[in-house]
């Protein structure tokens, strides 16, 4: 099952986690960029979910950044 979902504020982000968690008995691996809200001393992680940051300051190894650029691009065309 693969979920992507827009991490922009800590209580909605962990409620949505929550939630995949109480309906899958799957490992789930989830990728995660350096945000400040990403790393909350209150977050509590189960046994069924890994944690994987990205590198800090690397854009290119985080898969959201090659749809923006692929949008931005279609857009000038669009636009142009």
């Amino acid at each position: 099952m693969y979920h992507y979902f827009r991490l922009w504020r800590l209580d909605r982000t962990w409620k949505h986690l929550n939630d995949v968690l109480k309906t899958s008995n799957d490992f789930i691996i989830l990728l995660l960029d350096n945000s400040s809200t990403h790393k909350a001393k209150k977050l509590v992680i189960t046994e069924n979910i890994a944690l994987l940051f990205l590198l800090p300051y690397s854009p290119e190894l985080n898969p959201i950044e090659r749809l923006w650029q692929h949008i931005k691009s279609k857009l000038t065309y669009i636009l142009s």
